[in-house]
């Protein structure tokens, strides 16, 4: 899959506390089934999108066109793209996540995601829709390094 999405990400801040992306990210169940939703909805394309939020919470999701048309990469348009920041400014959010699907493949970030990684402060949501069931998982990608960033529901994160 190719990750980054296509572009700069005009004036939307990075998730505050830090350049990196949290350990935690607190997803609501609803979030998950929109983005579940859109990742069959895009079948048998990949399906991406941003996540908005803020203190390590995941508060709204905008699903996007994948300009690739393809079932193994994605890329938002740069105008597209550019929209999208801007709403989540307009809502007084940050980007938290950058979401997209592997139609076929497991919920990890494929050697393209991670060269292409260009957001740091933010999970990458990636839900494989290839086994039983669907699933989604999260990942701080940075400077070529992968780690696993836990999914919680709401009211379950400790601070």
């Amino acid at each position: 899959a190719t990750g980054g999405g296509g572009g700069g990400g005009g004036g939307v801040r990075p998730r505050a506390g830090g350049a990196g992306a949290p350990a935690a990210l607190e997803v609501d169940a609803e979030l998950v089934a929109a983005m579940l939703e859109h990742a069959r909805r895009e079948l048998p394309l990949e399906a991406c999108g941003l996540v908005g939020g803020r203190d390590a919470r995941a508060l709204l999701f905008l699903p996007a066109a994948n300009r690739l048309a393809s079932p193994t990469a994605y890329s938002i348009d740069p105008e597209e793209l550019l929209w999208l920041f801007q709403r989540l400014e307009r809502e007084g959010l940050e980007l938290v996540g950058l979401f997209h699907s592997h139609p076929r493949g497991r919920a990890y970030p494929s050697a393209t995601d991670v060269r292409l990684a260009y957001y740091p402060q933010a999970v990458y949501l990636i839900a494989s829709l290839a086994g039983a069931g669907p699933e989604l998982r999260g990942y701080r990608i940075a400077g070529g390094r992968v780690e696993r960033v836990a999914l919680v529901s709401p009211g379950t994160r400790r601070g």
